[in-house]
Formats: C-alpha cells, sequence, structure tokens
C-alpha cells in the first residue's frame, strides 16, 4: 500500500497522525496474518505539500512501486493532482483530510475520502448555529488560505439560504498570534 503526505512541508503534522494510523493498521493486519496470508508493505512518500512532487511522488507509488492502493493526499490541492495520477494508474486512492466537495463530485472512481467535505460540514454548523442555538448575529473568523477560505464560503451561502446571513467575516493571516484585535471587532459587532 501506498502513503503519500507532507512529511517535510507546512501540514506535517496532520502527515504524522495519519501515517502512525497507517502503520498502527498495517502492523494489527500483519499481525492477523496479512492480507490473504500475505505481509501489507507500507511505502511512504513525501509530497512537501507541493502540487508537483505529489504528482512525481504518485507516478512512483503507483509505476514503480506498483502498489494496490494510496492513502493520501493532505491537502485539497495535491489530492486533485494525485488524483489524476490514481485515475490513469486505476490505483485507488482514499484521503482522510481533504474537504474540498470537488474532490469526489467529479466522479472518478478511483478517490474515495472518509471525512465530511466542506459542504457536508457547513450544513451541519449551519443547522447547529442557527437553527438549534438560533443565533442570529454572528461573525466568522476565518484562516486566510485555500482550506479557510473554501470552508467558510461554503458557511456564508448556506447561512444566506437560511436568511441568517454572516454580515462580519474576518480574515486572519497564517502567521497571526494576536488574535485581540480581531474579537474586539467582533464583541463591537454584538456577535
Amino acid at each position: 500500500l501506498g502513503f503519500i503526505g507532507c512529511l517535510s512541508g507546512p501540514a506535517k503534522a496532520y502527515s504524522q497522525e495519519m501515517l502512525n494510523g497507517a502503520r498502527m493498521a498495517v502492523e494489527e493486519i500483519n499481525a492477523a496474518g496479512g492480507y490473504h496470508g500475505k505481509p501489507v508493505v507500507l511505502k511512504i512518500r513525501d509530497d512537501k505539500a507541493s502540487m508537483g512532487e505529489n504528482a512525481n511522488q504518485m507516478v512512483k507509488l503507483c509505476f514503480e512501486d506498483r502498489v494496490l492502493g494510496v492513502l493520501g493526499s493532505m491537502s485539497s490541492d495535491t489530492t486533485h493532482v494525485a488524483l489524476r495520477v490514481a485515475l490513469k494508474a486505476e490505483v485507488p486512492e482514499i484521503t482522510c483530510i481533504s474537504t474540498d466537495p470537488t474532490i469526489t463530485q467529479i466522479v472518478v472512481p478511483w478517490i474515495f475520502r472518509c471525512l465530511a467535505d466542506d459542504w457536508s460540514q457547513s450544513r451541519a454548523l449551519a443547522k447547529y448555529v442557527f437553527q438549534e442555538r438560533k443565533f442570529k448575529r454572528v461573525a466568522l473568523l476565518e484562516h486566510n488560505n485555500r482550506y479557510g477560505r473554501m470552508g467558510s464560503a461554503e458557511l456564508k451561502r448556506v447561512a444566506q439560504r437560511m436568511g441568517v446571513p454572516i454580515k462580519i467575516a474576518i480574515k486572519y493571516p497564517s502567521k497571526q498570534k494576536d488574535f485581540k484585535p480581531f474579537l474586539k471587532i467582533i464583541k463591537d459587532y454584538g456577535a
């Protein structure tokens, strides 16, 4: 089996957690006799959170290592790259982190996910915030990166459709340490 993730880049903490889980699963499978009596071998590749490196490493997993399946990628953009290689190689890939809804909507029969996408998460969050808790003045503090923007964009759309638009959304940069100015804006708004 193949593993591809960001082991030496910005998402290395997520990748390492997923790799630890993959290693644990392989150990359990092998302790129980392997797959049809054969031990499972985990081939590990680092894509460094780079789309180009992801493509190179996916090609190596699929065509050099000849894996039967791939666990990864970490981010939605690298997963979009990886799924194209998976399609060409006809090797199944499952992502545990990528939440971009279009990953599984483009109907590539080789890509799977085992987590809720941004749309599902946003609908559940909006239902809780606006229907169950009945909040009317909601502020959104969103990470100013692709991941933060994608999730919050869907939450804003769902809130608008529910008749409770989010009127204040504050983007914060990745290296932000002090959130007090943002919290003051939110407090002054009365959220």
